[in-house]
């Protein structure tokens, strides 16, 4: 006699009516074991049935993903996705809210690899609204955890769908939602780099699908991180975009070391003779970091920082402010080899090339 069938017939015994039906809150991995070896044995026409179940139980078991492989061994592709689709349907709202969304993602990823797809592709948008919805913070709090978004927004930004998805108001609300809690979690600059990887990773994935929602406090953590890792044009370009006047106090003094640190390395070979104000061309310029980093002019890099400044003003044809600037910091390093250089470069270019407003 073999234990398998007899623990079987068991299980189909108890289970005369529906597991659901039963007072069974979340099934466990017994109950599990006992759904698959009765999807494994069941025929052609009850399975179907079956194996729908075995997949709602392993699911809500939290087993799906380690025990499919026994069941994807003995169906093809085609009916796997069947017993997915109605099981999914079969699934408490008991169950862990992830454990869901991943099914749900499953059937989305594995659609994709078959001949003949079964999901429409409004079916498929209509799969990830509802995936988007689910993620979304409650008033009671949210459905999953912080820690699981990057569990989805990961297979979400890389579905064939985003392309179409990202212009939908729930998902672009997700996806700030994911914005501002990485923002929050990443409050460490100096240490970014190396312990929040997979988000800052996650975060510049967003920027190139999707940079009109970047936010200034997203964008302060990837300018960190690109000083860091010596991407200085990159850095100096975000920078030219970057509004430091939406940015908290405690925000710029979290970033300002690391622009002053890197100053020689961002700025050390500008050429501000070569910037041209083409007043047709002027566009309302952000308020730029280095308006607040040429505030002390006892700063070792100011030379350095002033020269940048001057260029960057010459693009705006703000000549009042580089004359302004440069009083006001030449009053106090006038003895500094560089300030005395560059106040040379200055005037020596004044008198050849400088536009006549900047020199009266």
């Amino acid at each position: 006699m073999y234990f398998k069938p007899i623990l079987t017939l068991g299980f189909i015994f108890c289970a005369a009516q529906p597991l659901y039906a039963q007072n069974v809150v979340v099934p466990d991995k017994y109950t599990e074991y006992l759904t698959r070896n009765v999807c494994t044995d069941a025929e052609k026409d009850t399975a179907l049935e079956k194996c729908s179940e075995w997949v709602a139980v392993a699911t809500c078991a939290m087993a799906y993903d380690d025990q499919v492989s026994e069941v994807e061994k003995l169906f093809s592709d085609e009916e796997m996705q069947k017993f997915r689709i109605k099981g999914e349907k079969q699934i408490p709202p008991t169950c862990e809210p992830m454990a869901k969304i991943n099914l749900e993602m499953v059937i989305l990823e594995k659609d994709l690899k078959l001949k003949n797809p079964m999901l429409s592709s409004n079916d498929r948008l209509t799969r990830w609204k509802n995936i988007v919805k689910q993620c979304m913070p409650k008033s009671k709090g949210s459905s999953i955890d912080e820690a699981q978004y990057e569990l989805i927004i990961e297979r979400l930004m890389d579905s064939p769908d985003f392309e179409t998805l990202k212009k939908d108001k729930d998902t672009i609300a997700f996806i700030r939602v994911v914005m501002d809690s990485y923002a929050k979690k990443i409050s460490n600059l100096k240490s970014a780099t190396q312990s929040n990887k997979k988000e800052i990773d996650i975060l510049r994935q967003i920027e190139s699908t999707m940079p009109d929602i970047i936010s200034p406090d997203v964008s302060l953590i990837l300018l960190a991180d690109e000083i860091q890792r010596g991407q200085y044009s990159t850095a100096q370009e975000r920078m030219y975009s970057l509004d430091f006047s939406k940015l908290t106090t405690t925000q710029k003094d979290a970033i300002l070391p690391f622009i002053e640190d890197a100053s020689v390395r961002l700025w050390g070979n500008v050429k501000f003779q070569n910037s041209r104000c083409i007043k047709e061309d002027i566009k309302s310029a952000p308020s730029h970091p280095l308006n607040y980093l040429t505030r002390n002019p006892n700063h070792p890099s100011v030379t350095i920082l002033l020269k940048a400044q001057i260029e960057l003003w010459l693009k705006t044809c703000e000549y009042d402010k580089i004359a302004n600037q440069l009083a006001t910091i030449w009053n106090v390093q006038y003895k500094n080899d560089g300030m005395v250089k560059l106040m040379d470069e200055v005037i020596a270019w004044m008198e050849t090339d400088a536009d006549p407003s900047l020199t009266l």
